[in-house]
């Protein structure tokens, strides 16, 4: 198995391009890690917020510090 990972600056850049890979199974997965706020739900910096392309189904999350937590999503088609 070949891993590869790509900043968030590059996948927004490139949203379209990944999902169309996606969708021909060029890949077999996406996976998504952000740090979570967990008083807002959302990525607790803004370089780690995604195009509304990837649609994100959550795998697990674990809290790393108080009000904070690791989100682990899959990007699904």
């Amino acid at each position: 198995m070949n891993y590869g990972a790509v900043n968030f600056n590059y996948a927004n850049q490139n949203a379209g391009t990944l999902v169309d890979e996606l969708q021909k199974d060029l890949y077999s997965k996406i996976i998504v890690i952000q740090e979570i706020d967990s008083s807002t739900q959302m990525p607790k910096a803004n370089n780690q917020r995604l195009d509304p392309a990837f649609k994100l189904k959550t795998l697990h999350q674990i809290q790393v510090i108080k009000g904070v937590y690791l989100r682990f999503s899959s990007v699904v088609i």
